[in-house]
C-alpha cells in the first residue's frame, strides 16, 4: 500500500462512526460452480458510515492512475447491482443503506476527473454518486486534531456529485 493510501485509511478511520475493510474484495457471484468463473470487485476500502447509514467504496489514485480508475468505475457501473448484493450478502450491509463511491485524488486533477465522470454518466449511465476529496486535504497536519467529523467534511472543499 502506498503512502497516500495509508494516509487516506487513517483519515477515514479518524471518524469514530466509520469502520473500514481495507483492500476489499467483493465476490460478485454468489456461488462458483465448476463451469462458473468467480467474478470479483476490488477497492482500496469499504467504509461503513454508521452515522449516515451509508457505505463508500473508496479508491485512491494519483495523476498517472486516473485512466485505470475510470476503467474501474466503468466496470463498477456495469456490475452495480451485483456489487450492492455482495455488500448486503457478505458485509451484512442493510439493503436500505445508500452505497456511494468516494475518490481521493490530487487537487489539480479534480476538475478533469469531474469532466470524465460526467462523460461516464452520459456514456455508460453511472448508477452511483461520487464523493471527491483532494489527497492534499487528508494530510494529518491539515487538521487541528486528528478526529474527523462532519463539519470537517464541509470545510475541506469536499463535494458530492450527483
Amino acid at each position: 500500500m502506498d503512502h497516500y493510501k495509508i494516509l487516506v485509511m487513517d483519515y477515514l478511520q479518524s471518524d469514530r462512526a466509520v469502520f473500514l475493510n481495507r483492500e476489499s474484495c467483493l465476490e460478485l457471484t454468489e456461488i462458483a460452480g465448476p463451469e462458473k468463473t468467480l467474478q470479483h470487485c476490488f477497492c482500496d476500502a469499504v467504509a461503513i458510515d454508521l452515522r449516515h447509514g451509508a457505505v463508500y467504496l473508496c479508491e485512491t489514485a494519483l495523476e498517472e492512475k486516473l485512466q485505470s480508475l475510470l476503467r474501474k468505475l466503468s466496470a463498477w457501473t456495469k456490475n452495480w447491482d451485483a456489487i450492492k448484493a455482495a455488500l448486503s450478502r457478505d458485509c451484512k450491509v442493510p439493503s436500505n443503506w445508500r452505497v456511494h463511491v468516494w475518490l481521493f485524488v490530487p487537487r489539480e486533477s479534480i476538475e478533469m476527473l469531474d469532466e470524465k465522470l460526467e462523460q461516464l454518466r452520459h456514456n455508460v449511465g453511472a448508477r452511483f454518486k461520487v464523493k471527491l476529496t483532494a489527497l492534499e486535504d487528508v494530510q494529518p497536519w491539515r487538521s487541528s486534531n486528528w478526529e474527523r467529523c462532519e463539519q470537517a467534511w464541509e470545510t475541506n472543499r469536499e463535494k458530492l456529485l450527483i
